[in-house]
């Protein structure tokens, strides 16, 4: 450590070392008055020490990956403080404080992680503080759970750009909908039910600034058909994530876009056959499907998902064959399949099989068929 009278300059401090003595680097923070950046990401820390709250002119703040359990009250000091970063923390939920913060613009937040398939990150929510935020230019709020008095609040919310919601129960749906259509900046957005809580979403009329999309949680009968027409009014959307939707090819067919680059449908869907019509996805370079169980067949028309560049498909224990139409994708570049049926992956083992699809993926640099028992 420097000495102390090294440390009054100091504009920022970032921790690397997982095994930093936490009490020698509390006694430092007295002297570093200038202190504007502190990241402790992946320290074994598990409370934040009181000295950083003297921290006046403290303007980021990096949790991410500590063992830290609880956000005190006395937050509300750090009255410059723009970004909070405690996301994969232990902490349960917010305190009331968080939101007299008025200079606050990126909060990033969220319990364990859940998992990560697919590269989609699964994270628990964090229980939203009490109060209505006092910060008017709140551009993130991620991830929060859903409660009456929150969805209000948001909707007050005008430059918020990134927003991630779980724990959203069918009765909230009504409201959600109606914050969100209010936020007309918003960019990113992340929706998870409460367990097997079905969204309705019938009457989903999402800002067409919105570029990511990541909804998790089974849609209603009422809601898939008109939820995914929806999505081909949005002329800036190029990423669509699904989790948990149990949808199947008649819901399924109602999702186009002519503007999405990356689709991810992971343990959404439930039908035996996926088809992809022709016109479908212009630009689609990269599609995900995970955890299809009763997935038999995928059908791709010519003429659809015409720029694909990366097709994976893992984790479909049914899928007995390559994808049909697979050669019509001239720019396929990476096709992964993997967690397939057991006879598919001795077929295509087998001399003779592997002639009659050698023709169909030629094309592609790198074809990648096997199986994992993890699935």
């Amino acid at each position: 450590m420097l000495p102390r009278h090294a440390l009054t300059h100091v504009r920022s401090l970032l921790v690397f070392d997982k095994c930093v003595h936490m009490d020698a680097l509390s006694a430092s923070f007295t002297s570093l008055k200038l202190l504007s950046v502190l990241d402790l990401e992946g320290t074994p820390v598990r409370s934040i020490p009181v000295q950083v709250f003297s921290l006046f002119n403290l303007r980021y703040l990096g949790l991410r990956g500590t063992e830290i359990d609880v956000l005190p009250k006395e937050i509300k000091k750090l009255q410059n403080l723009e970004v909070l970063d405690a996301y994969n923390t232990k902490i349960a939920a917010l305190p009331e404080e968080m939101t007299k913060l008025r200079k606050l613009r990126h909060l990033f937040v969220s319990g364990i992680q859940d998992g990560t398939y697919s590269n989609v990150v699964l994270s628990t929510g964090v229980t939203a503080p009490q109060g209505k935020w006092q910060s008017v230019s709140l551009q993130t709020l991620q991830n929060l759970k859903a409660n009456d008095e929150m969805l209000q609040n948001i909707a007050c919310l005008s430059e918020l750009r990134t927003l991630g919601i779980t724990d959203v129960r069918s009765g909230q749906s009504a409201r959600l909908c109606k914050a969100i259509s209010k936020l007309c900046n918003l960019q990113h957005l992340l929706l998870s039910s409460k367990g097997d809580e079905v969204l309705h979403l019938p009457s989903f009329e999402l800002p067409q600034t919105i570029q990511k999309l990541e909804v998790g949680g089974p849609l209603g009968k009422d809601t898939a058909r008109n939820f995914f027409t929806s999505i081909r009014c949005l002329e800036n959307i190029t990423h669509l994530h699904l989790w948990f939707s149990k949808i199947n090819q008649d819901f399924f067919c109602y999702l186009r876009s002519d503007c999405l680059l990356s689709l991810c449908i992971l343990h959404a869907f439930e039908g035996e056959k996926m088809s992809f019509s022709a016109g479908s996805f212009p630009k689609l370079q990269s599609l995900v499907i995970h955890g299809a169980p009763q997935l038999r067949r995928i059908e791709i028309e010519e003429g659809s998902m015409m720029n694909m560049v990366r097709l994976t498909v893992t984790g479909c224990p049914a899928l007995k064959e390559l994808p049909q139409g697979v050669e019509f994708l001239h720019n396929l570049a990476a096709l992964h399949l993997e967690s397939t049926a057991g006879d598919f992956l001795e077929k295509i083992q087998s001399e003779e099989e592997w002639e009659a699809h050698q023709s169909k993926i030629s094309h592609i640099k790198k074809v990648y068929v096997g199986f994992s028992g993890n699935e």
